[in-house]
């Protein structure tokens, strides 16, 4: 087991002064293979501002799902309203059970090319 650590060990010390070769020495305050203007300061900053704005617009998109459900639930009940009160006037008439479901039910817009498979 000691062996194989090892020679483990012995690659990676190779690799890296490989990659020192071509890179050449480490400069103080710079970040390798960004460019002249990056520092780790600055990487830092890049990184924590990308997770940030990820995280603002995750939460923006579960506002914009909890508005699309408010508004899909009036609407259903809405609907079922009007359905319930076309019936009332209308005694006769018979409308098969479940037929406006998919009306009534939210569907996320991936679910778009599911919704051609219902029609």
């Amino acid at each position: 087991m000691m062996e194989i650590q090892s020679q483990t060990q012995g690659q990676s010390s190779l690799a890296d002064e490989r990659f020192n070769e071509v890179m050449g020495i480490e400069r103080g305050g710079r970040v390798r293979l960004y460019g002249r203007e990056v520092t780790q300061k600055s990487l830092g900053k890049r990184v924590i501002d990308d997770v940030a704005a990820k995280v603002q617009q995750e939460q923006g998109n579960e506002d914009v799902q909890k508005r699309l459900d408010q508004h899909n639930s009036v609407l259903a009940t809405g609907f079922q309203t009007a359905l319930a009160a076309l019936q009332q006037a209308n005694p006769s008439l018979v409308i098969p059970t479940g037929i406006f479901d998919f009306l009534l039910t939210a569907h996320s817009p991936g679910d778009a090319s599911s919704a051609q498979d219902r029609v």
